[in-house]
């Protein structure tokens, strides 16, 4: 993968720490989604919960986007509460790693274990944790 190319991210002080425990926690059973994982918090910026725009992919989040020229609503959250029949992606999955701090708009390649590369593009965060918590904005949660 480049790069070079890469969109910037942003996390909140307090996803920077949960992600970054989840690195160390998952090297030895996955080392490829700790590797991405440690990648992407290695350049994210880290703002404090109540600086972050809205719009940015945060844990919690309920994102709109397209990848392969399909277009999905998921909420991304802890492992424990992954459930893909009712749109719960954890974040450690390829594509919840991949969705974590990008803002609307931006679009993310990155590449699968067995060398592909995919790619997504954020078409909306319909709802924030963060946006609800401080106040900025009427970001309402995905219908299920």
């Amino acid at each position: 993968m480049n790069t070079s190319k890469l969109p910037p991210i942003t996390l909140t002080t307090e996803n920077y720490r949960v992600l970054a425990g989840m690195v160390d926690k998952t090297a030895a059973a996955a080392p490829y989604l700790s590797e991405f994982l440690s990648r992407e918090i290695d350049r994210a910026s880290v703002v404090k919960p109540e600086q972050i725009d809205s719009g940015v992919v945060t844990l919690g989040s309920s994102v709109m986007f397209r990848s392969s020229d399909r277009t999905r609503a998921i909420q991304l959250v802890y492992p424990p509460e992954e459930n893909i029949l009712a749109g719960r992606l954890s974040i450690l999955t390829p594509v919840g790693i991949a969705l974590i701090g990008l803002s609307i708009d931006d679009e993310m390649e990155w590449s699968t274990r067995d060398g592909r590369t995919l790619g997504l593009k954020v078409l909306d965060v319909p709802y924030q944790p963060e946006a609800v918590a401080f106040g900025k904005g009427k970001r309402l949660a995905l219908a299920r």
